[in-house]
């Protein structure tokens, strides 16, 4: 009700109704009790667009390993989504009892949300992959990402393994330049 009262709605599709519901929660006096109400908000509205969204045509690019320094991703289809509660576990459990439960709530949580068929799909990541992820996604090539976030090869190598076998749409690669 309190929210209804403070974003009253004009628009006949409720759709996007809830797009203020983070930042609502975040200056609630619920987040007392409940600190991670906002950040579970949050993640909700990023499933939601996702399971929204067209399935992506992604088709495989053809790379060159000898400028791959210098490509670019589109990051069209894909969602980041970072939370310093497991936002997850807690929405995964949305429908249990609380008792049955067991939930680190000391546990930040790096997930990319996508869709590659008609399901939404949660990829953990670390904290760095997601880190280099995001500094991509923020426009830097990937060999730019790599001098800024302090990451390991084979941190670097697990993640681009697991982009490719999970299928991840982060295709529509382009060229710096």
């Amino acid at each position: 009700r309190n929210y209804i009262k403070k974003f009253p709605s004009s628009a006949r599709d409720l759709a996007n109704y809830g797009n203020e519901m983070p930042k609502f929660l975040q200056e609630s006096s619920y987040i007392e009790e409940w600190p991670f109400l906002r950040d579970l908000a949050e993640f909700e509205m990023n499933f939601w667009k996702m399971f929204h969204t067209d399935y992506p045509l992604v088709e495989s690019a053809i790379i060159d390993p000898l400028n791959l320094s210098e490509t670019r991703f589109s990051f069209e289809n894909i969602i980041l989504h970072c939370s310093d509660w497991d936002v997850v576990s807690i929405w995964r459990n949305r429908e249990s009892v609380a008792e049955d439960v067991e939930i680190d709530w000391e546990r930040k949580t790096y997930h990319l949300i996508f869709r590659n068929d008609v399901t939404v799909h949660l990829l953990e990541l670390s904290e760095k992959q997601y880190t280099l992820l995001f500094t991509m996604q923020s426009g830097n090539t990937l060999g730019a990402a790599l001098v800024i976030v302090d990451i390991s090869g084979e941190e670097v190598q697990d993640l681009f393994s697991k982009l490719k076998s999970q299928k991840v749409p982060l295709a529509s690669w382009d060229m710096a330049g």
